[in-house]
């Protein structure tokens, strides 16, 4: 699998920012995080049955820590 995106920026965006929404109701990222929006740039996935590739998918940027058992 492959995958780039870059966030999105906008008219109403300044300049060196990016788009971005805190704490947003009902989102996965919880209090107090921010989501930052984009769109992909590169995707390919092949393997376990799939095969796909494309581009200019929304992306969703969000904090997030993988832990397990030690």
């Amino acid at each position: 699998m492959v995958g780039r995106a870059e966030a999105l920026s906008g008219p109403t965006t300044p300049p060196g920012k990016r788009v971005q929404t805190i704490n947003p109701p009902g989102s996965e990222v919880g209090p107090g995080q921010v989501a930052t929006w984009g769109r992909s740039v590169e995707v390919s996935t092949k393997g376990f049955g799939l095969d796909w590739t494309g581009t200019a998918r929304s992306s969703k940027h969000i904090p997030f820590e993988w832990t397990g058992p030690n």
